[in-house]
């Protein structure tokens, strides 16, 4: 009741018999929040079971996290989210739909600035993750350890790329991350191998116009065929350099390797970040994260808004206080 939207008007209601009598006695739209499997939807009411299973699916809440998951989930469920990110937008309006691509040759760090950086956009409007390394680690807001048992998701959608159903579908597969959201990654390390350019952009196009995202945060962290085809769809390309001869050396190969491909404009959408040494030492704490908690630190954003709007583009980048 404190944190009332207004489109929200909450009533409590402890008996099976009184939810059936509210049913038959409100003109008006009636959701029911429950955790009675046996009380479904009709032509009067709809209905979201509270569930022991974690995911973002239409119709289900999962019943074992924080009081406030729960009623930001449920906002979501209900369409109310846009109210807060009508504010949020306000600071925004006029801004281009982006997809920004974190890669670094060596895959470190590249998840812990993805995830920061999803977090940052989704203050600014509606922000999807999206994993594309061959190692991933997320499939839900927490990190998931058991990693061989991948929801649907990506690869799901990439055999729906001509069929009309494919936003309707990206609603039911999507998962709350933090303030932003996230699609399960692709369950098999060929499937990334498999898609074509093409398809990659059909495949951002569609979650930017259909699905309404204003940011795509993409998160690459290995060489393979088509990887400067996809950064080629990104707007900004963020590149994370380790220090010393060998950063300098790679960030040299990559911009041979963009002149070889005839991909010239690529470099000058490109940031170079120079990774401190014990950047990966923020890896220790990351399991125990919030990522609610994440988005509201004013230091790590303050980090991202100086990675992102600092200096000017082919310059370095040194990300302080980053851990």
């Amino acid at each position: 009741m404190q944190k009332k939207n207004p489109g929200l008007h909450p009533e409590l209601v402890t008996a099976k018999s009184k939810i059936e009598f509210r049913t038959g006695t409100e003109s008006s739209e009636l959701v029911v929040l429950t955790d009675d499997p046996a009380i479904y939807g009709d032509g009067k009411r709809k209905v979201i079971h509270l569930s022991n299973k974690q995911g973002r699916r239409l119709g289900k809440i999962f019943q074992f996290q924080k009081a406030e998951n729960i009623y930001q989930e449920l906002l979501w469920q209900l369409k109310l989210e846009p109210g807060r990110k009508k504010e949020q937008g306000q600071k925004g309006q006029g801004l281009k739909k982006e997809v920004y691509v974190v890669f670094s040759p060596d895959a470190a760090g590249a998840t812990e600035l993805s995830v920061l950086l999803s977090q940052y956009m989704a203050q600014r409007g509606r922000c999807l993750y999206l994993q594309l390394s061959g190692f991933p680690v997320y499939s839900g807001e927490k990190l998931n350890e058991a990693a061989g048992d991948v929801p649907r998701g990506m690869g799901e959608l990439l055999f729906m790329l001509e069929q009309e159903g494919f936003a309707d579908r990206v609603d039911e597969l999507i998962r709350r991350f933090g303030k932003a959201d996230m699609l399960p990654p692709l369950a098999h390390y060929k499937d990334l191998l498999d898609c074509r350019p093409q398809e990659w952009e059909h495949f951002l196009h569609r979650l930017k116009d259909e699905c309404g995202y204003d940011n795509i945060i993409v998160e690459m962290g290995q060489i393979y065929e088509y990887f400067l085809d996809l950064m080629e769809q990104a707007d900004k390309v963020l590149f994370l350099q380790a220090e010393g001869v060998i950063g300098r050396a790679q960030r040299m190969v990559f911009q041979r390797y963009c002149q070889t491909e005839h991909k010239d404009d690529l470099p000058a959408r490109t940031k170079y970040i120079m990774q401190p040494e014990d950047f990966a030492l923020a890896g220790a704490e990351w399991e125990n994260i919030d990522l609610e908690e994440l988005a509201d630190h004013g230091q790590k954003m303050e980090c991202v808004r100086r990675i992102l709007e600092g200096g000017e583009k082919g310059v370095d980048y040194i990300m302080e206080d980053f851990g």
